[in-house]
């Protein structure tokens, strides 16, 4: 039944599991972002006599933290059981556990009892990594298909982040929002419970998108662990195929000769080989599929091609035979150990760092009597809901064109290039402030802001869709999951700091008295300093894709 059942989703269009894989993004991102919206309320809520509405975002900021700190702590020990029992299993135990711990949050009374149940939400939810490592296995070596399905997940976690804080701002405190909604009128069992959890509804919408998305794995995603096995022959047939090149016995591990390496080499064509020969896995076993392949023996990953050489250098110097250590897995410091694993993990770090600090920034910012825009929550929400529409209308031609002529690499470094502006623009839309007294922008600001934000947000999605498959391709199919789990661990921990020091650099630059007193003449000026510092953070990150990242690849 399990052998039918994989038949049929293998033989199906990717359309059911590029749609399973976006909801799962999207499902991950509404646990992480619904909080956006009402977490300074709830803040001041659980802690009455320490928050106020003036310093309220360095107690709401660890909302954010957590879970991403929680993520962080978990990620590896997920990715280590994906590798070695199944990628559904890992998802199928998160989406329960992220169940349980989501409903607690919403019921939570105290305030560290909340920040608890972040931690351990994200604990139990590494749905993202395995996600994206789903997505690089389902596609197989059809290239184009895994570029266009990690651009469509990572464009239902952009869509999600959007959508997100404002269904939870909608959902929270209903009693407050809504007092004349029928049901709180007729029902005074559900107004006491409401009005007691205010915060439980949009947490309610979460744990019911978790469980609803244990039959969407069931039904729409096959495990990919044992695909590479499968496709492997069995024992009969290798001992009765034989490969002119190497000969007999090609179930048995080898290492590459210094004669493959030269071809691969001299056949500068990375992609071409990668289409028509065999990948090998860690252990070195395979079997070669076409003649190009037989001549081809390698890895998908340049460095280890130039490792294995220099390897062979160093045994004709110094007579050691290597052949010992050809199957010995990396380990987690082999990962990082790897010079091009290593210049992608500082890349990715340094642009989830800045992402996360401009969200956790740009609310405050609006909300800035002083500093900032004086914007009400409607405003904002119609700035986010205008940034949103153009993202999703130019995103997909956008990125596929990009895609089709610079490849993976030459993609990273344009969003990463091209978003340089974006925040350089923002604070001109202090110039023309002219909030009335329900805090409404003119039209004008408003397209404004919605144009550069969605063209921010086109350049994070590129950003991410094309050094996330870039990831993917750095390390063999059944070391992925690890090395995602990994990449969580190690990105979570300066990512769950972004929020923090948004809070307080935004406190600092909006009332600050330590800078000369003409600096802070025209109190506006903190949004500049806020922007330009963020500006300058962007300029590090293309320079950091240029130099890390080398030359384009061919495509």
């Amino acid at each position: 039944m399990a052998q039918r059942r994989k038949s049929i989703l293998s033989a199906t269009s990717p359309f059911r599991w590029q749609a399973a894989l976006c909801y799962l993004a999207f499902t991950i991102t509404f646990l992480l972002s619904n909080t956006v919206p009402y977490a300074p309320f709830m803040a001041i809520t659980l802690l009455p006599n320490h928050a106020n509405a003036e310093n309220v975002g360095k107690y709401s900021a660890f909302f954010t933290s957590c879970v991403i700190w929680g993520r962080s702590a978990g990620a590896g020990k997920w990715g280590r059981m994906a590798d070695t029992r199944g990628r559904l299993q890992v998802l199928y135990i998160n989406l329960i556990m992220s169940t349980m711990f989501t409903l607690a949050f919403g019921l939570s009374n105290n305030y560290f009892v909340a920040l608890a149940t972040r931690f351990f939400l994200g604990l139990f939810c590494d749905i993202g990594s395995i996600t994206k490592v789903c997505v690089s296995e389902l596609a197989g070596k059809d290239r184009e298909l895994e570029a266009k399905s990690m651009n469509l997940v990572v464009l239902a976690w952009a869509l999600s982040s959007l959508l997100s804080p404002a269904i939870g701002g909608v959902l929270a405190d209903p009693v407050k929002q809504f007092p004349d909604a029928y049901i709180l009128q007729q029902d005074p069992v559900v107004h006491e419970f409401l009005l007691q959890y205010k915060y439980f509804l949009p947490n309610l919408v979460g744990a019911i998108l978790c469980l609803i998305g244990v039959p969407v794995v069931k039904f729409n995603l096959r495990e990919t662990l044992t695909d590479q096995d499968e496709d492997a022959p069995t024992g009969e047939e290798e001992k009765t195929e034989e490969d002119p090149l190497i000969g007999p016995g090609l179930g048995e591990s080898y290492v590459l000769s210094r004669e493959a390496i030269q071809i691969a080499k001299a056949q500068d064509d990375e992609d071409a080989l990668l289409r028509d020969a065999y990948v090998l896995t860690d252990d070195f076993e395979g079997v070669m599929t076409t003649a190009q392949s037989r001549h081809a023996i390698f890895v998908s990953n340049k460095s280890l091609m130039h490792e294995e050489e220099d390897n062979n250098q160093q045994e004709s110097n110094n007579g050691d035979d290597d052949s010992t250590n050809a199957g010995r897995p990396p380990s987690t410091l082999g990962f990082l150990c790897n010079c091009n694993n290593l210049s992608h993990l500082i890349v990715y770090c340094l642009g989830l760092f800045l992402i996360q600090f401009n969200t956790e920034a740009f609310p405050l910012f609006c909300l800035s009597q002083t500093s900032g825009l004086g914007l009400d929550e409607s405003t904002i929400g119609g700035i986010m809901m205008a940034s949103g529409l153009i993202h999703s209308l130019l995103q997909p031609s956008i990125y596929h064109c990009v895609f089709a002529r610079r490849g993976l690499k030459g993609s990273i470094k344009w969003a990463a290039t091209a978003a340089i502006p974006m925040f350089f623009l923002v604070p001109f839309a202090l110039l023309s402030k002219k909030v009335g007294p329900d805090h409404h922008l003119r039209w004008m600001e408003l397209v404004y802001l919605g144009v550069i934000g969605g063209l921010a947000k086109i350049f994070t999605v590129t950003f991410f869709s094309s050094i996330s498959v870039s990831m993917n391709r750095l390390v063999p199919r059944k070391q992925r999951a690890t090395f995602n789990g990994l990449l969580t661990k190690i990105a979570g921990t300066c990512k769950g700091m972004a929020p923090i020091m948004a809070g307080f650099f935004t406190a600092f630059a909006f009332s600050s008295r330590f800078l000369p007193p003409w600096w802070w003449g025209r109190r506006w000026w903190g949004g500049v300093l806020l922007y330009s510092t963020m500006g300058w953070m962007s300029i590090c990150l293309a320079f950091l894709s240029f130099l890390l990242l080398g030359r384009d690849e061919p495509h």
